[in-house]
């Protein structure tokens, strides 16, 4: 069973997007290999272009993938699902529950304040459950 982990974002310093790549440059630092699971490609290039310009003073080396490719680096990105064997984390950015979820070890959902964003972390964390984990919450101020 993965552990899943919310993160509530309390103060609106970061959006989802901005602390997620917080999480990737912490994982990556770590040497784990992480996927950030996005909405669609749209959404990919705009993940991509934020892990371009996260840090003046370092470069988070980083892909966006199909289903087809295989990864080249330990950050990839994109919105199918990653290979099993690739990622350690995946972060999910996406409105759904990742049906592949089970085949990893560690799930990140990052939940802005908005009531839409509220509402989906609800429908997602009751999954999770009936799915037999039990969520870790972080509330981040």
């Amino acid at each position: 069973m993965p552990n899943v982990t919310f993160y509530l974002l309390i103060a609106q310093r970061h959006n989802s997007e901005q602390f997620a790549c917080r999480l990737v440059d912490k994982t990556w630092q770590q040497g784990l290999a992480v996927h950030l699971h996005l909405r669609d490609e749209h959404h990919c290039r705009t993940v991509d272009q934020l892990l371009w310009q996260w840090r003046e003073d370092s470069f988070i080396p980083h892909e966006t993938i199909d289903i087809s490719s295989e990864p080249c680096t330990s950050v990839t990105l994109g919105c199918r699902p990653p290979q099993l064997n690739h990622a350690q984390l995946v972060i999910n950015l996406t409105d759904d529950t990742p049906d592949y979820f089970q085949g990893f070890s560690r799930i990140c959902e990052i939940v802005s304040q908005t009531p839409e964003d509220i509402a989906i972390s609800r429908e997602k964390f009751k999954r999770y459950r009936q799915s037999g984990i039990e969520p870790t919450v972080h509330k981040l101020a």
